[in-house]
């Protein structure tokens, strides 16, 4: 016999975010006539199933699943009035933007766990998986006075792209499927735990109305497929109560995205970038030695990793002649994403965290890593410059107050990065407070990057196009924000 347990899962998200773009008000658009909005929103509906048993003589000791079917939805855009630019041609008047990304899915996922009590071996099986049916779409919507174009070269007109999708439409197919076993050794302290997973994907992509109104459109690109089995190897050693010692060997999969396969945005007379149906998997092997201290609570972490990847998915500038395409007819430049033949990526992790009696805590952590394409020798600007967060607070049952001093060094010199990112130092401040009347509700404030600091995300600018002031793709600066949440 066993303890079973089924459950209903229902969930919606929205956000809504407008914001008054101040930049190019009173240059390209009117006064107080230039907004930007960002839109999410996703609902979720899952069955699961839980299970734990009463006796040791089942089939497992504890299994979970889920079916769930998610649906997430993001629009983006821009709205206001176009000023003439010194004469009366397109685009001026109404002007708006509207981009539309849906993923929908329909999918399962579970595990299901059994120890094996053999005399001076303790094995924990556990077997598992997760698949999932997706359709992916894209679309660009807008107003204004351009006319259908063709347009003469550097016509802004051909910066505005409307009624089109930057994708084709996208069946995928994802399966996942692993199992490993702890193998616990007597009382020496030591467990070891081999582990193998097997992936597959295909995508299909569908043609539609709105992908040929793109005037990149070329035909419909191929579909893709593959599979590939990685197996991993972890060693653990207890050291003392508060102190263990890992090791790990372990290979990994990763399939591109269909963002990664078909993405196809831009015009003549302008920019490109472009997706790559040819790519192929990135596939990895690598090491990790660490300590692990304590818990949640009092302890910390540290690590130090080295990987190897093959075909390794990046996004770089590339020459016209390299992708087919006549020089000159995107004369502001054509990124596109490629696989890199051979990697390497190194670097080392660290954290720790302390709480007192008296209701406060501290907390540090830090990350560095270096990522080199091993033919070229190029630090790859793909890889996150160092970063630390050093904070602490205030936190007791009903109410918290919390800061966190967020650092990060600059891109290092011969990045591949095609802007150099200045390191920074912001501080945030949040607190909380949850009522003790109102059974599930929290308060939140928080005012981030406190001093104004003007910043950069190293990571969000690796590939862009600045063809506006460098400010103009910092980070937001002080901003305050405040949210209510309910749960039941």
């Amino acid at each position: 016999m066993g303890a079973h347990t089924l459950g209903l899962t229902l969930e919606r998200y929205d956000r809504d975010k407008n914001t008054e773009l101040l930049t190019e008000q009173g240059s390209t658009y009117a006064p107080d006539n230039w907004d930007g909005s960002e839109n999410k929103h996703r609902d979720r509906v899952s069955i699961d199933y839980n299970y734990e048993a009463i006796a040791n003589d089942g089939l497992f000791d504890s299994a979970f699943g889920t079916l769930y079917w998610l649906k997430s939805e993001r629009d983006s855009g821009t709205s206001g009035i176009r000023l003439p630019s010194g004469r009366p041609t397109p685009p001026y008047g109404p002007y708006s933007r509207a981009s539309n990304t849906s993923d929908e899915r329909y999918g399962w996922s579970g595990w299901a766990e059994k120890g094996v009590d053999t005399g001076s071996l303790f094995h924990t099986f556990t077997l598992g998986g997760d698949f999932y049916y997706s359709q992916t779409s894209q679309y660009s919507s807008g107003k204004d006075n351009c006319g259908p174009g063709p347009y003469s070269p550097y016509s802004a007109c051909n910066f505005l792209h409307t009624n089109q999708a930057d994708t084709p439409d996208v069946d995928g197919y994802v399966l996942g499927l692993y199992a490993h076993d702890e193998i616990v050794f007597g009382d020496s302290g030591f467990a070891l735990t081999p582990g193998v997973r097997f992936d597959w994907y295909q995508y299909d992509p569908k043609e539609t109305e709105a992908y040929t109104n793109n005037p990149n459109y070329n035909g419909l690109p191929d579909g893709q497929s593959d599979w590939r089995i990685s197996p991993k190897i972890l060693a653990t050693y207890d050291l003392t109560d508060f102190t263990q010692l890992y090791g790990q060997f372990s290979t990994a999969f990763r399939a591109p995205t269909p963002g990664e396969l078909y993405v196809n945005y831009g015009g003549p007379g302008t920019y490109l970038r472009i997706g790559n149906p040819d790519l192929k998997p990135e596939t990895s092997w690598g090491f990790e030695l660490g300590a692990n201290f304590g818990d949640d609570m009092n302890g910390g972490r540290l690590s130090a990793f080295y990987s190897r990847y093959k075909d390794f998915i990046d996004t770089q500038s590339v020459e016209p002649g390299d992708v087919g395409i006549l020089p000159g007819l995107y004369p502001f430049g054509i990124t596109q994403t490629v696989n890199i033949d051979n990697v390497e990526i190194a670097g080392v992790e660290a954290s720790f965290q302390k709480s007192f009696v008296n209701n406060w805590d501290i907390h540090a952590s830090l990350a560095f890593a270096r990522g080199f394409n091993m033919d070229t020798n190029e630090k790859l600007g793909s890889v996150a410059p160092l970063k630390a967060v050093i904070g602490g607070g205030y936190n007791d049952e009903t109410w918290g107050v919390n800061s966190n001093w967020i650092l990060a060094a600059k891109v290092p010199d011969g990045s591949t990065a095609s802007f150099q990112a200045p390191g920074y130092g912001i501080v945030d401040v949040t607190a909380w407070w949850a009522p003790e009347r109102f059974e599930g509700m929290t308060l939140q404030a928080g005012v981030y990057n406190l001093f104004d600091q003007t910043y950069y995300d190293a990571l969000d600018l690796q590939d862009v196009t600045m063809d506006q002031p460098e400010p103009f793709y910092s980070e937001p600066g002080r901003t305050f924000k405040i949210s209510l949440t309910q749960t039941f």
